[in-house]
């Protein structure tokens, strides 16, 4: 709960707090082979330290290391944005 202390100053309280191994409950596992993002022919696929393009016949076209689990990928232009699970 929070609530605002005069002057732009903010109180939160822990209500309820757990831990527990594996994805957060509001992401669903992704399937085997299923890629982050996707656009015409081209599918970015992620794997723990990597991140592969793929076009339709399987050819990958680059690939890139990167820290931690790669999580969600967007494709904006000739760019592409991946979330990683790392804190680097």
């Amino acid at each position: 709960m929070a609530s605002m202390q005069g002057a732009g100053h903010w109180r939160a309280s822990v209500v309820d707090h757990r831990r527990a191994e594996g994805l957060p409950p509001y992401e669903r596992a992704r399937p085997a082979g299923e890629p982050l993002a996707r656009r015409g022919d081209l599918a970015v696929h992620g794997s723990p330290g990597a991140i592969t393009l793929r076009d339709a016949d399987g050819r990958t076209r680059w690939t890139h290391a990167c820290a931690g689990r790669p999580d969600a990928a967007h494709l904006s232009g000739d760019r592409v944005l991946v979330a990683t699970s790392s804190l680097e």
